[in-house]
């Protein structure tokens, strides 16, 4: 049965805290898994000029990286989180077809 519950890999939900402007990685193995989704849970925003950039790369070794074409990702990686975003999710998915997938948040 190919239904989201029992094709869900869910990985550490602590994979990046941001708390300053040092960018965090968070990386994925995607083996076994036709896509790879990140979420972004934000809490309360304390600072009023902050901004939250993505950047989504791939690789087939886990050491080579290149940015991901829009055509393999689900969503825009400028998911718009910013200083007025308190209690926001945004999210940012992936379709192509290397093994490893990491986001970059800063």
């Amino acid at each position: 049965m190919r239904d989201l519950h029992n094709n869900l890999k869910v990985l550490d939900n602590t994979c990046v805290t941001i708390t300053d402007n040092t960018a965090q990685v968070c990386t994925a193995d995607r083996a076994g898994f036709e896509a790879v989704e990140f979420f972004v849970n934000l809490g309360t925003v304390a600072d009023a000029d902050t901004t939250i950039t993505l950047l989504v790369e791939d690789s087939d070794d886990n050491s080579t990286w290149a940015a991901v074409a829009d055509d393999f990702l689900l969503g825009v990686e400028a998911a718009g989180l910013q200083y007025d975003s308190d209690l926001k999710v945004g999210k940012i998915g992936y379709n192509g077809g290397k093994r490893y997938v990491r986001v970059t948040a800063t």
